[in-house]
């Protein structure tokens, strides 16, 4: 719900504004999307070029894994063979950057939230996808650097449940220069510094895998909706 400013309100909220640039801060910029359908929009319609419910950044897409919209507010694969994926073009802000998504991994080899070196057709198993979270439907979350490098992993949970939905979370600090990444509120890796290795952070994305021999049915694993901050 958008909430409109008072004039005194609205000057206080620009001498703050004015404030952190003299001071050389910036404020938290943040970019949401719930994946409601709009008007317009019907189930199977696909996110590129969509603008995010918050902010002014849209989505970039590859055709054939263009993530549809479902019914139920959602995105999820096209087929039972395919995958779906969809990058942003946005940079870590000063002190860092957080990419948080609520996500159903159900019959998915896979679903993923990564900060990547590029946004047009990224390669997700490439060193330009410099850090990325990943959970499998049964629970196991790891945390992978430059592609396919492991860097922490957590067991699954007992009770875990596929068909439910869960929340990944990666954080990257600037200063740091480190990762920290949880499912649920739980840490698959407490933050790590990277060393040598410096991120060159210029999109966020998110990846539905799908196993091509599998025989799955599109609409099962979903991305309800993500959230990244620049901070």
């Amino acid at each position: 719900m958008t909430t409109r400013l008072s004039r005194p309100s609205s000057l206080l909220a620009f001498a703050v504004w004015l404030g952190c640039v003299a001071t050389g801060l910036a404020a938290d910029a943040q970019h949401t999307d719930q994946f409601s359908l709009r008007p317009g929009e019907r189930p199977g319609s696909g996110i590129n070029a969509r603008k995010l419910d918050t902010g002014n950044l849209r989505w970039i897409t590859v055709r054939n894994t263009d993530p549809a919209l479902t019914s139920q507010g959602t995105v999820s694969v096209r087929n039972a063979s395919s995958s779906a994926q969809a990058m942003l073009p946005v940079e870590p802000g000063p002190g860092g950057i957080t990419v948080r998504a609520r996500v159903r991994p159900f019959t998915a080899d896979w679903i993923a939230v990564a900060f990547l070196g590029e946004a047009d057709r990224p390669n997700w198993f490439s060193e330009t996808n410099h850090l990325w979270l990943y959970l499998k439907p049964s629970g196991q979350g790891h945390l992978m650097s430059r592609g396919t490098k492991s860097i922490g992993h957590r067991r699954p949970p007992p009770d875990f449940d596929s068909t439910g939905f869960h929340i990944l979370e990666l954080t990257y600090d600037v200063a740091r220069n480190s990762v920290a990444a949880t499912v649920d509120g739980m840490p698959v890796r407490a933050p790590v510094e990277l060393g040598l290795f410096v991120p060159s952070i210029s999109a966020v994305g998110f990846r539905i895998h799908q196993d091509p021999n599998a025989m799955l049915e599109a609409g099962e694993p979903q991305v309800d909706w993500i959230e990244v901050t620049t901070f």
